[in-house]
């Protein structure tokens, strides 16, 4: 099978956390299927090695997100990726690029299977300003290139300047109302996790193919040797690995570790609000217990791992899945995690819910230090749960839907 996976992020392959596109691609090829990625070219200053398999179109800065390109495809670029002649399109994102894997599956009369990875809706809670931009360019784009501009609702222009916290739960619903219009244009939808699909669904006007199929990790490469024994000296290391931004809820995390003794954290990764995680730090006087690595690549992320005790992820209402619990899962880290959605991503008896408050937190790390927790126990289970979510089985599980799609067009 020839597939055509289309991504805005393939560039950034290095962020310190394996993106979906990278494990299946390295999954379908396993299983003998041809792959190629069509992706933003990237700025100079991030090159790509060369690959056949891999065709990059013109793009610019997405100047609202740091770190984002959208690409605009050249006819030329167009013409190269329909000369492909594949057998079905992948498009792991529902803007620019989402929008050129449409015109190739209709010019090709191949099905076209779009995954939400990100509740993009949500990110008006953090970021409304720039999300009110975005959605108009996008009801653009979908109304000239789709035809499902009807569909979807126009921003009040007074949210240019500021979005009322009245207006946000409108707001909010519009732009399911328009990300969902996308799938409705796609023979077959894939999401990550459950919770994904029941809050997708509502908002689709017609009925379209869903799948659920939780990413996969390498299981072998996070797998190692612990570089220290469990709550060596009553010292909790606690890793927190991810974007710093608001939606993650570093600062609470922070805010709990400073009710309790004896709790280091190792904070790894960039984001909007690291300069304020840096002054509360100091702020509160917890420099010594608390170290900031930057974003890192995927090695550094593992050697981490193997040295925490926990991994904490405090996002509420935001994460499809949480990929990093699956990886701490594979190092044998136990995690801690607020969002009771994403127990489908954990170890049942390898993790510990802690509920959404910093006082929730703080109470779990009272009792990890006092023993009320086999840490033990929970890397065992950890790594058994790793092994069950590979991706391998997410490789595997996609072909499965690609097939049936196929048998139908």
């Amino acid at each position: 099978m020839r597939i055509g996976i289309f991504t805005d992020d393939y560039y950034a392959r290095e962020s310190g956390m394996i993106t979906s596109i990278n494990l299946l691609r390295q999954g379908l090829v396993e299983a003998g299927h041809e792959v190629y990625i069509i992706a933003p070219r990237p700025d100079k200053k991030h090159p790509l090695p060369a690959d056949d398999h891999v065709v990059l179109v013109r793009s610019f800065s997405a100047i609202l997100f740091k770190g984002i390109r959208s690409a605009i495809p050249t006819k030329k670029e167009y013409r190269k990726i329909v000369d492909l002649e594949l057998d079905i399109v992948h498009s792991m994102t529902q803007h620019n690029l989402g929008v050129l894997a449409y015109k190739v599956a209709q010019e090709l009369d191949i099905p076209h299977v779009t995954t939400y990875h990100t509740m993009f809706p949500e990110l008006a809670r953090f970021y409304p300003h720039r999300v009110v931009i975005l959605t108009f360019f996008t009801k653009f784009l979908y109304g000239k290139w789709l035809g499902i501009g009807n569909q979807v609702a126009w921003p009040k222009i007074s949210w240019l300047y500021k979005v009322p916290e009245s207006d946000k739960k409108d707001f909010m619903r519009d732009g399911w109302e328009m990300i969902a219009a996308f799938g409705e244009v796609c023979d077959g939808i894939v999401v990550p996790s459950r919770h994904m699909g029941k809050i997708l669904l509502p908002h689709q006007e017609f009925e379209r193919p869903m799948a659920v199929v939780p990413t996969g990790i390498d299981k072998d490469f996070f797998d190692g040797e612990r570089t220290r024994s469990f709550l060596r000296k009553k010292q909790l290391e606690v890793a927190v690995i991810g974007r710093v931004s608001d939606e993650k809820r570093v600062s609470t995390i922070i805010e709990a570790q400073n009710d309790v003794d004896n709790v280091r954290l190792h904070i790894v990764g960039d984001g909007p609000e690291l300069p304020v995680c840096k002054t509360k730090i100091k702020y509160l006087g917890l420099e010594s217990r608390t170290i900031f690595y930057g974003a890192r690549t995927r090695k550094f992320v593992r050697k981490i791992l193997l040295k925490s005790d926990i991994l904490v992820l405090a996002s509420l209402d935001f994460d499809t899945q949480g990929m990093v619990l699956l990886e701490a899962a594979a190092a044998g880290t136990p995690v801690v995690y607020s969002d009771k959605k994403l127990a489908k991503s954990c170890a049942p008896k390898g993790s510990i819910c802690a509920g959404p408050t910093k006082d929730h937190l703080r109470q779990v790390f009272e009792r990890l230090l006092s023993g009320g927790y086999d840490l033990e126990a929970m890397s065992v289970y950890s790594k058994e749960f790793a092994a069950l979510n590979t991706y391998q089985l997410f490789a595997a599980k996609t072909v499965s839907f690609y097939e049936k799609l196929l048998k139908n067009k």
